[in-house]
């Protein structure tokens, strides 16, 4: 299978997916014997991709053949529907123009200073319609613009064959070097590349990244509960606007009570006095600056780089209304509007729980809670229980790792009468199950000021909701319950809705399924690990311990909406476990997985005396990023940049907790030399060999 993807990678292959059975052979075997995998499928080079606006690849089934029917499918149109209206989206390139910096400024002093969040989107909006019209009478379309110099450029050129550059031509190249500059400009940001900073001009990769992500991003059929595939875009839309609205409804028969009587009060009237005092204009700007600049924008269009330009000119008006809404101000819905987008989690993904929603919110609203986050932060440490590691500073996501791997390696070891297992458990969707009435309760019962609990949940509650499936649009709703991914505080929140988890597994589980597991006799009992939603048990292996497990995690599920993704979830027993202890430990939990070679955090829970096999996942992740249609694309410089900024990164996080073989390296150095020494966009290499 090497071999196989080298010469994918050297023929600069892309795997087109699929859509419809996620294989393509079946031996058609009984139980036990029967084998399903995905042996044939659709390969295109760049040139095809960027022949064709669609490509799909149809798996179906036959009746007398144990391969499935490959069907491609291209189309040079984009499907046909209502043609919605533009979407405004703030350009850098814009900035190049002499008359940008001066339109702005006078579109904002046209208007009145704004008191309130409300009079801040409205000037905001009006800002933003004025450099849509700008553009499109002053600015223009850079492609159309770049085409039509070139076409003048060659026939001037054509008129001189027999004599030096004229005035005309060097005047059409030095404009068409100022259009070639705004192109780079706008491709570099459509491309989200965070690692170049400043290099030579290499438009075709910023554009071979932006269609790769588009690719990755787009969705071609989704199935639904019922089983049938849709692949239209308003069906698209339809589904995935029900499936949000679905899973942001609120749950009935809700009874945090259980959980808040194990939550002990922890923010001390010194907390409660640094979290009230009032807000300042310097915490505003350092809020809006520890953002990246171009970041996707929210709703409104506009990304933070634009505020960050222009703060001079909005900065007064924009700290004024931030601060009076985090001074006792209500927050508009309009503000608080927020687009979903949805990020793949795997490869070819067939189902809406498939994809991870991000958050888009509009940069003013971040802003706020930008402000709130930067103040929770700073008292999460006395607040948070040890357990959890995630978010809080001063502690760190290794710690997790190597004890994990420690007690992991302790089971491996065991011995005695009683057995023990580490339970990993998977939270479904785990932002988006946030109970608000559970988010407020254990709030309070923490000890949050009243006054401090109902700024938060202003800012959660005032949302609401559209779903951008392939570009478009879906009709905007309004959740009860869930916090969002993308907005700056709620991995803080989330980290207090879980302390709710770690209190009821302290307070409750010592008393019916042991203390936990320790690796030696002066070390400290670890019942449970936290890293904001990743939680491994450590408990005994018995049937009381499995329903008294069970019985907590219940009680969590109603007090909180937070649920167990039991198919996802894993458990390793130790060594002296009986077999049929393991059986009944994993039928009272509904966990069917029990598999050692399962991560936690990203690294392997156990290594052997050899971690070669464990570790290799690294040459693989590091060949996937610089192999990639865009990768192949970069010049010589910005392959540098690329191996010395991502791939070389890559290894870091492991040999910070683990030791990693000769063999491991050296098969992270041949492909970094490969691709290093491999053509590029502007050269041809030979690998030299010592």
């Amino acid at each position: 299978m090497d071999g196989f993807r080298d010469a994918v990678s050297v023929c600069g292959f892309t795997d087109l997916g699929y859509i419809g059975l996620p294989y393509t052979w079946d031996n058609r075997q009984p139980e036990d014997r029967n084998v399903k995998v995905r042996l044939d499928r659709g390969l295109a080079n760049a040139d095809l991709l960027n022949l064709f606006n669609t490509v799909k690849v149809w798996h179906v089934l036959t009746t007398e053949s144990d391969h499935c029917c490959l069907i491609l499918e291209c189309s040079c149109v984009a499907q046909r529907r209502n043609r919605k209206k533009h979407l405004f989206r703030y350009e850098n390139m814009w900035r190049r123009d002499s008359s940008y910096v001066k339109m702005v400024e006078m579109a904002w002093g046209a208007q009145d200073t704004p008191t309130c969040l409300n009079q801040l989107a409205a000037n905001i909006g009006r800002v933003s319609r004025v450099m849509q019209d700008w553009e499109k009478s002053s600015f223009g379309s850079v492609k159309q613009e770049l085409a039509r110099m070139r076409s003048e450029l060659e026939n001037v050129r054509r008129q001189l064959l027999h004599s030096g550059p004229s005035r005309r031509e060097k005047q059409l190249m030095a404009k068409m070097s100022e259009l070639l500059s705004r192109e780079e400009c706008m491709e570099k940001q459509r491309s989200r590349i965070e690692w170049l900073k400043e290099g030579d001009r290499n438009t075709a990769f910023f554009q071979a990244k932006s269609k790769e992500r588009a690719r990755s991003n787009r969705i071609m059929a989704l199935k639904r509960e019922d089983g049938s595939v849709v692949s239209t875009q308003e069906e698209l839309e339809v589904t995935a606007m029900e499936f949000y609205t679905q899973l942001f409804t609120r749950q009935e028969m809700l009874d945090p009570g259980p959980i808040l009587n194990c939550v002990p009060t922890k923010v001390t009237a010194d907390m409660n006095n640094f979290l009230l005092r009032p807000f300042t204009a310097d915490e505003v700007k350092e809020a809006l600056f520890m953002m990246g600049a171009n970041k996707a924008p929210g709703p409104d269009g506009l990304t933070a780089g634009f505020f960050q330009f222009h703060w001079e000119t909005l900065g007064p008006s924009v700290t004024g209304a931030v601060l009076d809404f985090l001074n006792g101000g209500s927050m508009p819905e309009s503000v608080n509007s927020t687009t979903i987008v949805l990020i793949p989690k795997i490869k070819n993904p067939q189902e809406m729980k498939q994809f991870r929603p991000i958050s888009l919110c509009n940069v003013i609203y971040k802003i706020c809670s930008k402000v709130l986050a930067n103040r929770l932060r700073s008292c999460l440490d006395e607040i948070i229980s040890e357990e959890q590691s995630a978010f809080v500073p001063g502690r760190l996501i290794t710690d997790n790792v190597l004890i994990a791997y420690e007690c992991t390696h302790y089971l491996k070891r065991k011995k005695g009468k009683t057995g023990a297992c580490a339970v990993k458990l998977d939270m479904a969707k785990a932002y988006d199950r946030v109970e608000w009435k559970y988010l407020m309760d254990i709030m309070l019962k923490l000890g949050f000021h009243d006054t401090f609990v109902a700024l938060i949940m202003r800012c959660v509650t005032s949302v609401s909701f559209s779903v951008k499936v392939n570009g478009h649009l879906s009709s905007v709703f309004r959740p009860s319950r869930g916090i969002r991914q993308g907005d700056p505080i709620p991995p803080y929140l989330f980290l207090l809705c879980a302390e709710g988890l770690s209190c009821l597994l302290k307070s409750v589980g010592p008393m019916h399924h042991s203390r936990g597991v320790r690796v030696g006799i002066h070390a400290p009992w670890v019942s449970h690990l936290l890293f904001a939603d990743d939680c491994i048990v450590f408990s005994e292996a018995s049937q009381r311990g499995a329903d008294r497990l069970q019985e907590i995690l219940e009680t969590y599920n109603r007090g909180s909406g937070q649920l167990v993704n039991k198919e996802k979830s894993a458990v390793f027993f130790s060594s002296n476990c009986d077999e049929q202890v393991k059986q009944d430990f994993r039928r009272v939990l509904h966990i069917d997985t029990e598999a050692l070679s399962d991560k936690y955090l990203g690294l392997p829970t156990a290594v052997g005396r050899s971690s070669t096999e464990a570790f290799d996942f690294m040459a693989t992740r590091i060949k996937n990023l610089v192999g990639t249609w865009s990768g192949r694309e970069a010049s010589c410089a910005g392959r540098e940049i690329l191996l010395k900024s991502v791939a070389q990164a890559v290894p870091t996080y492991s040999m910070s907790c683990f030791l990693l073989s000769k063999t491991t390296c050296k098969k992270m150095r041949t492909t970094i030399a490969n691709y290093w020494w491999g053509s590029s966009a502007d050269n041809r290499h030979i690998h030299w060999l010592r």
